[in-house]
């Protein structure tokens, strides 16, 4: 059993944290599977239940087998992809590669473990309509997920998708880790020089990419992490910090990332995240490093922080699927915020403001302030 308070789904973090392939898959629900499944997590489970000798006599163990070897296809037609651009772009500069497709090579230890929806490469601006071309030559074609116009995507972070029809592959072209005129996009944490200096020279496949550094990974990890409520991704995005942390902890340089981090908005991020992943012993680090990375922040104080870490463990790791839409808002109200670059005090504030008082309300006064 699992101590009161404590989230169900903990086990599979820990079995990521410290390489555990002991968890019993009798010990997790029906509903706990089925959610891992829908979720990406059931390679995971199964990567995690090595040692169970009794996992084939789980009647759910045929679905979580399923999931396991979909996401080995998915993840080879990924790399499969990948080969083929990074080959097809070869004239250009060197592909960066960003989020799933780079974590899921560089630190996890199976590739498919990792959920993959997609294939995000940055570029620099100057080279984006080359390696746009590249991909129309390849069959790929422009398709918007979202069913957002092209206009939308002129002033954004990363041009309108590319879909594959025939291999079902999307791919992002980025010139920019955020979207330019946010407190992200804005950020000196982010800024194209900032990226451009800590892009790496790497290999996928004996070819040459570019990947972030550790320090740069982290900090994208966790304030991508933090622009949205999402449980799937606020999972993975965990996954991703302890695969990361454990594959680079001896490497790391944590003075240049706090020196990045002090007083910007990135800060309360990793300290967000970080700071969970420490409570439950997921995550080694000194404790002279935490506290300058909590001195560093400027939106949490205990209350705040308390808040956030209690809504990923009942409904980020709670195993169990939100069907309210009224609380998924009221969720995305409580995320967005606490995590405002603003006195921890004022995003409480502001809290107790939308959840308390009616939008019929709100609107009337905004009307008197116009």
């Amino acid at each position: 059993m699992l101590c009161p308070g404590k989230p169900e789904l903990i086990r599979l973090l820990e079995s990521a944290s410290r390489s555990h392939q002991s968890q019993v898959v009798s010990s997790f629900s029906e509903e706990q599977i089925n959610w891992a499944v829908r979720n990406g997590l059931g390679p995971l489970l199964v990567w995690a239940a090595r040692e169970d000798r009794l996992r084939d006599t789980s009647p759910l163990w045929p679905l979580l087998q399923g999931a396991d070897l979909t996401a080995r296809v998915i993840s080879a037609e990924h790399f499969d992809a990948l080969t083929e651009i990074v080959d097809a772009c070869d004239f250009a500069a060197p592909l960066t590669l960003l989020k799933g497709i780079s974590i899921a090579d560089q630190y996890y230890p199976e590739p498919h473990l990792r959920p993959m929806r997609d294939i995000d490469l940055l570029v620099r601006a100057e080279s984006v309509s080359t390696v746009e071309f590249a991909l129309e030559k390849l069959g790929y074609v422009r398709r918007s997920k979202s069913g957002l116009p092209p206009t939308f995507f002129e002033t954004y972070h990363h041009s309108m998708p590319f879909m594959h029809p025939r291999h079902n592959v999307w791919v992002e072209i980025h010139d920019r880790l955020f979207p330019p005129a946010t407190f992200l996009g804005d950020s000196d944490t982010f800024s194209i020089n900032r990226v451009v200096n800590e892009v790496h020279v790497s290999e996928f496949k004996k070819r040459r990419v570019g990947r972030l550094s550790p320090e740069l990974q982290l900090a994208y990890i966790a304030s991508h992490w933090t622009r949205s409520f999402s449980t799937p991704g606020g999972v993975v995005a965990m996954l991703d910090m302890i695969f990361l942390l454990r594959a680079a902890h001896r490497s790391l340089n944590w003075d240049r990332l706090l020196h990045w981090l002090d007083g910007s908005v990135s800060a309360s991020h990793v300290y967000l995240i970080l700071s969970y992943l420490k409570e439950y012993d997921l995550v080694k680090i000194e404790g002279s490093i935490f506290r300058k990375l909590a001195l560093s922040q400027r939106s949490f104080g205990k209350l705040n922080l308390k808040m956030l870490h209690r809504v990923i463990d009942r409904h980020m790791l709670g195993g169990k699927t939100v069907d309210s839409k009224r609380v998924v808002e009221l969720l995305s109200v409580v995320w967005g915020n606490l995590l405002l670059p603003s006195p921890p005090w004022l995003n409480l504030a502001r809290v107790l403001w939308n959840l308390l008082v009616p939008l019929c309300v709100r609107y009337q006064i905004a009307k008197l302030r116009i």
